[in-house]
């Protein structure tokens, strides 16, 4: 075979002068340290190890089944018993019916499966004699790799997920020809002695392919084997490669959640994979890549010599010392986009609790789609770093849930419209997950999930998008007008919680409730998307739309304790269970909704002390509630909690690999996708509307650096995105912002400020002197440089 000549680079990598590169000199010695690549539809997770690489594979749709019909068959009859007993107060009883008649049967749903580990592994290279190691994961251009010596010859192997090639690819190379002698084989798992494969075989000389299955879904993953010089053979379910020049291995899983003949169709792929050279699938790969993630650049600063030359692992340690290290931190929020470009392509099913990214066969909650923040976290940054389409999987699983929870409205609740709880799997499962008072009977799961549709609105304007999924909208809003109920002259969710969090009334413990305060904020916000997306597309006013206007005037207000000065949480003004608790639902008007304003100074002060008394008591001890502290303290413009929260989430809640420790030594990926969001919110923020000329207060006002981490005292930002369709560069020097350039996608006025640095900004002899706000007028495709002065 000729796969073309090896003209690599064998001298040692100097990872250390690239600033976008994960590196390590010892090989993971654990799953969660491994290095992972993607293509939005397969993973694998690289540990490195010299002598033998294990790449644990994964593929999207590979489930442990399909689709259930779990509605608890008594549930519309229970409901009614559990609201009477809710506005009794009687919530240790409602929670005991609950459990019975509302719970899913079976309580679960489908859960993430593992694919299976594709051993490379080498003969004649003994682990005694390695020296020079080195792995990394280069993120400028979406490539993995290995590095050592053994024997005089050096030895290097690349690693990449291809979304153009629709394979997992990786090239091996030697220094010196004919010192590559291979044999490649998958076993699921790989400790186990091939347990859970059905069939696995060798087959025309350089290609194994394995079959196995999980309830329902049947799976194959090929590999195919090319190589230069040498000879191969194959050899049981084995290829082996003896004496070549480089080898390359392609692999692919498929399933039948995507197609009738999977085994053909991995074929398929395989052999149009084959046919091409690995440099012509890497270029692609790289072109693909690059287009993604190249849209943002970003520095919080340059960091010192000594701080550039340690490893990754070594480099994340050494935080806990209290040294900012700029370039680390800047590393770390791109290290978030990497991992959403490799967990999330259109056509994909959306990043799971652990992206794609999963070995165990029961994974930690079922690494599914958490409803209550989870999923949500995970497309955070995607708007303002400028990753847009990535969000189409998460859009096209809510038509999934829409279509089940079509279902649940009607036989559960005996309602019109449609609704979700706090968990859901690819099928768009909407009945209760888990016997779990705290979260399982929350029924607001769908109205979150929708808001990222009308956010991606706000940041596009694009109307058709709009008009594809009003009725979402619509629908959801019908469900709420039969569901809300009476309590105290108010309209309210009953039954309700404040997701996974608990509370006290004298004597009694509670975590079902009625109108609990995410839930009044959610409805809001939900009613207000709806009539505003109503008055864009020009759909007349329906008396559903009438009645919802009603509806939204009785939901239950924001509320201040009179005990505490704090937000409250409940409708009534219960006390924690857990003062520290992970969620923190009832700031959700404050991030990542916006109901929460500056203008009303007794419940913004309220929501900074509610935060302030999460964190007092120790919020934020797993990695995705660390970030949403972070957030939090970006909206609420401390800039010095921001990096207190990063530092602590860096140094105790993130792995060496920099993925998030989501409970103790477990993984999982939304503190990864929180983080970098809460980043961006520090630096820029469109939430706002401005409205100082006595406009409609529909112009977007974007605040630049609104909560800088004071450590960062000189950096720049290129393509963050701010709603209205303006992307926005800046720069600072001294903490004080100094230039800031706004492209205008598609036009319009929009007001900027960076008053919250002590700055005000002038743009061809106008400036911000009048409330500290410049208007830009702007055509589609103009650009505009300001310019920072001193007050």
């Amino acid at each position: 075979m000729s796969p073309g000549q090896n003209d690599d680079d064998f001298s040692p990598p100097r990872s250390s002068a690239h600033p976008l590169r994960l590196w390590y000199t010892s090989r993971g010695t654990l799953w969660n340290d491994s290095m992972p690549i993607g293509n939005g539809r397969l993973g694998g997770m690289i540990r490195g190890v010299p002598t033998q690489e294990i790449i644990s594979t994964n593929e999207d749709s590979f489930w442990s089944g399909t689709a259930m019909d779990r509605l608890n068959p008594d549930a519309a009859s229970t409901l009614k018993t559990v609201q009477q007993l809710l506005v009794q107060g009687e919530a240790p009883k409602a929670e005991l019916e609950a459990a019975l008649g509302l719970s899913g049967t079976p309580t679960s749903m489908r859960i993430y499966q593992p694919g299976g580990d594709l051993w490379i592994k080498y003969d004649g290279v003994n682990t005694s004699d390695i020296g020079g190691y080195e792995r990394w994961l280069d993120l400028s251009d979406g490539t993995a790799g290995v590095y050592f010596e053994a024997g005089g010859v050096a030895y290097k192997r690349e690693y990449i997920a291809s979304v153009p090639a629709s394979v997992l690819a990786v090239r091996l190379t030697a220094s010196e020809p004919g010192k590559l002698s291979v044999r490649v084989k998958f076993e699921r798992p790989s400790d186990g002695q091939n347990r859970f494969v059905d069939k696995s075989y060798a087959e025309d000389g350089h290609s194994i392919f394995s079959l196995y299955s999980s309830g329902d879904i049947r799976a194959v993953t090929g590999a195919r084997v090319r190589y230069l010089g040498g000879t191969s053979r194959q050899i049981g379910d084995n290829v082996q490669v003896m004496g070549a020049d480089e080898v390359w291995v392609y692999s692919d899983t498929e399933t039948t959640v995507r197609c009738q003949d999977p085994l053909g169709e991995a074929k398929t792929k395989l052999a149009a994979a084959a046919a091409r050279t690995y440099q012509e699938i890497r270029d692609e790969h790289v072109k693909d890549y690059q287009e993604l993630f190249g849209r943002t650049e970003f520095s919080l600063g340059e960091s010192t010599d000594e701080q550039r030359s340690m490893p990754t692992d070594k480099r994340r340690q050494t935080l806990g010392q209290g040294a900012f290290d700029p370039e680390f931190v800047s590393l770390y929020f791109q290290f978030g986009r990497y991992l959403l470009i490799s967990s999330s392509r259109p056509g994909t099913f959306p990043a799971n609790l652990q992206g794609i990214w999963n070995n165990e066969l029961s994974p930690g909650w079922g690494s599914k789609f958490t409803i209550n923040i989870n999923l949500e976290m995970n497309y955070w940054p995607s708007q303002v770093t400028d990753l847009q389409e990535l969000n189409q999987p998460l859009f096209d699983l809510i038509e999934k849930i829409y279509t089940s929870g079509k279902r649940t409205a009607t036989e559960m609740y005996s309602a019109r419209g449609w609704l979700a709880h706090h968990n859901t799997d690819i099928w768009g499962d909407t009945a209760p997950q888990d016997i779990w008072a705290p979260g399982a009977y929350w029924p607001l799961g769908g109205v979150w999930l929708v808001s990222h549709i009308y956010e991606h609105y706000l940041y596009t304007r694009d109307a058709a998008f709009l008009e594809k999924y009003y009725y979402l909208f619509y629908e959801a809003a019908e469900f709420f007008e039969d569901f809300l109920t009476d309590y105290k002259g108010w309209k309210v969710t009953n039954p309700s919680t404040s997701p996974e969090n608990s509370y006290k009334n004298g004597s009694i413990t509670g975590s079902m409730t009625v109108g609990s305060t995410m839930d009044n904020t959610l409805l809001r916000e939900l009613f207000d998307n709806l009539f505003a997306a109503t008055a864009v597309l020009g759909k007349p006013e329906t008396q559903l739309i009438r009645n919802v206007k009603t509806l939204r005037d009785k939901l239950p207000p924001l509320a201040v304790s009179s005990r505490t000065g704090r937000l409250m949480e409940w409708i009534e003004d219960f006390n924690e269970t857990e003062p520290g608790h992970r969620h923190m639902s009832h700031l959700y008007g404050l991030f990542p909704g916006s109901e929460i304003k500056r203008g009303d100074k007794k419940t913004w002060d309220a929501a900074v002390a509610a935060l302030a008394w999460r964190v007092s008591n120790d919020a934020g001890d797993m990695g995705w509630s660390r970030a949403w502290t972070t957030a939090l303290h970006a909206r609420v413009l401390d800039g010095k909690s921001v990096q207190a929260d990063i530092a602590a989430l860096l140094v105790n809640l993130t792995h060496n690999s920099l993925l998030d420790a989501g409970p103790p030594a477990a993984f999982q990926i939304d503190g990864n996708f929180g983080g970098t969001a809460a980043i961006a919110e520090s630096l820029l923020q469109s939430h706002e509307y401005d409205d100082q000329d006595g406009g409609d207060g529909q112009r977007v006002l974007i605040r630049v650096l609104p909560a800088l981490m004071p450590s960062s005292v000189k950096g720049r930002f290129g393509g963050l995105v701010a709603r209205g369709g303006f992307v926005v560069s800046a720069e600072w020097d001294g903490g004080k912002v100094t230039k800031v350039v706004i492209q205008s996608r598609i036009g319009g006025k929009v007001s900027v400020t960076a008053a919250d640095t002590g700055v005000k900004l002038a743009s061809e002899g106008r400036d911000s002197e009048a409330g500290e706000v410049l208007v830009l007028d702007t055509v589609a495709g103009g650009a505009y440089t300001l310019v920072g002065v001193s007050k």
